[in-house]
């Protein structure tokens, strides 16, 4: 619904998205010091909010840099993509995802992409009723796989912080190995 590449101190505030057919808001590439804040997000087909960087060879920094999605009400996404998240990053480096209530989702509720690269901070969050219809979950997914060996995983930015979140009811659903059906804890 709100495609953002470029961005520079820009304020998504106090907006409803709900229903739309993919991703709600897809910040892309250089975006910095942006604010998505106060929204509710419902019903989004996709991902609620995306802050994704598409290119690893960068000089200096990952974009989105210094973004803050903060107090967002994001719930019921996914509604055509099973595997979308409340919030993605990915390729991003020093945002700040913070007092959010994330809940309801099909899959994670913040999916940190598969590099390590950047020092995103992830805080205060409430995450309930999460991984209701895919396997292979977590409330908050991040893993460090890098494989083209782009990332000094040992360099003083290197790993996300996560802290003081607030997590309830992750589910995660199996395929029942004699009827084939799926379900929680099967």
């Amino acid at each position: 619904a709100l495609h953002m590449r470029g961005a520079a101190h820009c304020r998504i505030e106090g907006n409803r998205f709900y229903a739309v057919g993919g991703n709600a808001i897809y910040a892309e590439d250089h975006n910095t010091r942006n604010l998505i804040r106060n929204n509710e997000i419902s019903h989004a087909g996709s991902i609620g909010i995306s802050l994704a960087g598409t290119r690893y060879f960068y000089t200096k920094r990952h974009y989105p840099l210094y973004n803050e999605v903060v107090d967002n009400h994001i719930h019921h996404c996914g509604v055509f993509d099973k595997y979308a998240p409340g919030i993605f990053l990915a390729l991003s480096d020093s945002n700040v995802i913070g007092h959010n209530l994330i809940e309801h989702m099909p899959h994670h509720a913040i999916n940190l992409g598969n590099s390590q690269y950047g020092r995103n901070i992830i805080e205060y969050n409430e995450i309930r009723d999460v991984a209701l219809q895919t396997k292979d979950n977590g409330a908050i997914n991040a893993w460090g796989e890098d494989p083209g060996g782009h990332v000094q995983k040992d360099a003083d930015r290197s790993g996300h912080i996560i802290r003081y979140n607030l997590i309830v009811d992750t589910h995660g659903w199996d395929r029942d190995e004699k009827t084939g059906k799926l379900g929680p804890g099967v």
